[in-house]
């Protein structure tokens, strides 16, 4: 007898034990293995099981896997059982998955026996319409087995099956893999979704069962009342799950915490809209009235006092039913003052639209134009009512209304004034001060084809602008020529003034200069020769009052001045002596400490600018002159101005 003996594990494991070294293993001990086991373990083919429970064969030297039985195995398992050769397969296994063959179990020591297949093959295996039908007499077969994921592997399943005819109506063994693993999950889902009602049925029979405690209220704690209903009360102390019964109070008590607070929040409503109706009746006001008179008044009113609702009240509930009932004051005196203002502008607006009127009426009757003026209108109207209501009246103001009308006719003149110069222009009408306004007025009537949309008065209006319009033109045109030809008269005295060989006197005549500068370009452009003449005139006379001033000037001067005694006469032949008489002092006094010496104009550099007192300053040097000013600032081709 072996030493080696197989048990079954709690979890249907099953596992070896030696009796003599008490060692365990839950590899099959090489004793106890069979000639077909000690076979299979010599191949290079293993057999292992993947995540989802579905057999495959890996090679460890190629390292090559499938998911069918190699041949390699299928040739070792022949060999060891002859009597599967004489077996007539059924008509499933004829498929390229063949039989399975649970090898780990055969290696494991499970007697797996390669029986005589020939009652499947006399049986009838059904056949199905589409896959989907077989699988459904798959799950069918494992449901009245009554096999599922739980309490049976895919291994141990199979081998239940296996000689069932409807395990065979899906040929694949992946298929049926699949199938055993959905119904699995099907079995799974109904067993929570049975324990999940079953739960939801507990839950209500307990929350009902608590209702009959009138003991437990919104704040009551499950440890306070724990023993006396589990021990009292037959529903929760057939509960097994103790977590169950804690979780049902809970939400029996949240239950009565909703209830609780919601009749709370209903008579604090109530309450509240009470205390709005009474203070209504006290006739607050937003602007005058205050929190703490209003409270003391509350307070000394029995209609306060004398009610348990509103005596009872928290002074913050108070407080805030005062604050509302003061911005729904306030939200109806803002309401009222805006409706008011809404009247007022809407007055407002009919008195304009009156004095707009009222201007319309001036208008259409040829008082107001494009010229019109205000002082010249407003006392054709300053006593008619429209005017008198709409003074002192904010907003736009009768002049600015008057004004509005008046650009608009102007702008509506000067858009026909410039239909009507484009066509004199186009036409080449010209105007002048000889111009008629009936031939005007004549040309421009058969000339537009908008004529009859400009008024006879602006039609008179466009050619007084016009024709004043081109007299200021012929004016500016008129002083531009005169200081053309004062420049040209001044250009052509300069050249005068350069003459110099000989010079202009002032006894030469105009025919003996002319030769002399008629080619010059500042002749040309004096255009007439008379206008050459009076530059030429006036160069004679400014000679001649040049030479008076000089004249003028010498007749002012003395005769003789007489020189200082010891001086050097003069009229001297020659110019000085070569000796002199020694007339001044031998030696001059020294100059006083700290004095400047009188010197010269330039016997002593310029000092620096900017470095005042680094050189001495002699007595009589002249500062320099200040820079111009004027008022764009300094410019140094600016005379000097003084300060």
């Amino acid at each position: 007898m072996s030493v080696w003996q197989s048990h079954t594990s709690e979890d249907g494991r099953v596992y070896y034990y030696n009796s003599e070294t008490a060692e365990s293993s839950w590899e099959k001990p090489d004793e106890l293995l069979t000639p077909l086991e000690r076979a299979l373990a010599k191949s290079r083919w293993k057999e292992y099981t993947a995540e989802g429970g579905s057999k495959y064969w890996y090679h460890e030297d190629t390292q090559e896997s499938v998911w069918e039985i190699p041949d390699e195995i299928k040739k070792i398992i022949e060999a060891n059982n002859p009597e599967i050769k004489d077996t007539e397969e059924p008509e499933a296994t004829k498929t390229s998955a063949g039989p399975t063959y649970d090898t780990s179990t055969a290696i494991r020591g499970d007697a797996f026996k390669y029986t005589s297949q020939s009652q499947l093959a006399q049986a009838k295996i059904p056949k199905y319409d589409s896959e989907e039908a077989a699988t459904q007499a798959f799950k069918g077969m494992l449901r009245e087995r009554q096999i599922d994921g739980e309490s049976h592997t895919w291994a141990s399943a199979m081998k239940l099956l296996i000689r069932d005819p409807r395990y065979w109506a899906v040929t694949m063994p992946l298929d049926r893999k699949r199938a055993f693993d959905e119904w699995s999950d099907e079995i799974r889902r109904e067993r929570a979704e049975k324990r999940r009602q079953a739960r939801e049925e507990q839950l209500q029979a307990m929350t009902l069962a608590l209702t009959e405690y009138p003991s437990i209220k919104y704040y009551t704690r499950w440890r306070t009342v724990k023993d006396s209903i589990m021990t009292e009360n037959p529903i929760f102390r057939d509960v097994d799950d103790p977590k169950l019964c804690h979780y049902a109070f809970n939400v029996y008590r949240k239950r009565l915490r909703n209830s609780y607070e919601s009749n709370l929040a209903r008579e604090r409503e109530v309450a509240m809209a009470k205390l709005e109706t009474l203070l209504g009746t006290m006739g607050l006001s937003a602007s005058s009235s205050q929190w703490l008179d209003t409270l003391g008044e509350l307070r000394s009113m029995p209609k306060f006092s004398d009610d348990p609702r509103l005596s009872t009240m928290a002074r913050a509930d108070v407080l805030a039913t005062y604050e509302s009932f003061i911005r729904n004051d306030e939200r109806r005196q803002n309401d009222q003052v805006q409706k008011l203002k809404k009247l007022q502008r809407r007055k407002e607006r009919k008195v304009r639209e009156a004095f707009v009127g009222l201007l319309q009426e001036l208008h259409s009757k040829g008082l107001i134009k494009a010229r019109t003026k205000w002082m010249d209108t407003r006392p054709i109207f300053e006593k008619d009512q429209r005017y008198i209501d709409i003074c002192g009246q904010p907003g736009s103001t009768p002049l600015e209304l008057f004004w509005d009308l008046v650009e608009e006719e102007r702008r509506k003149l000067k858009l026909q004034r410039e239909q009507v110069i484009d066509v004199l222009t186009a036409k080449k009408f010209a105007i002048d001060d000889g111009t008629k306004f009936e031939e005007f007025a004549k040309f421009v009537q058969t000339t537009m084809a908008t004529t009859h949309s400009i008024s006879e008065e602006n039609l008179e209006t466009i050619f007084e602008d016009i024709k004043a319009a081109e007299a200021k033109k012929r004016e500016e045109d008129r002083y531009a020529d005169e200081r053309r030809i004062i420049r040209a008269q001044n250009d052509l005295r300069a050249l005068f003034k350069e003459l110099d060989n000989p010079p202009i006197g002032i006894d030469d005549k105009w025919e003996d200069v002319r030769p002399r500068v008629i080619n010059s370009e500042e002749y040309t452009r004096v255009p007439t020769e008379e206008l050459r003449r009076e530059a030429f005139d006036r160069y004679i006379r400014r000679l001649q009052e040049r030479e008076r001033d000089v004249r003028e000037r010498r007749r002012k001067l003395p005769a003789s001045i007489p020189p200082p005694a010891g001086s050097i006469p003069s009229g001297l032949p020659g110019g000085l002596p070569s000796s002199l008489p020694n007339v001044l002092p031998s030696s001059l006094p020294a100059p006083p400490h700290g004095s400047v010496t009188a010197t010269p104009h330039g016997s002593l550099p310029p000092p620096p600018m900017g470095i005042p007192g680094r050189y001495p300053i002699p007595r009589g040097y002249p500062p320099p002159p200040p820079p111009p000013y004027y008022r764009g600032g300094y410019d140094p081709h600016q005379p000097f101005l003084k300060y």
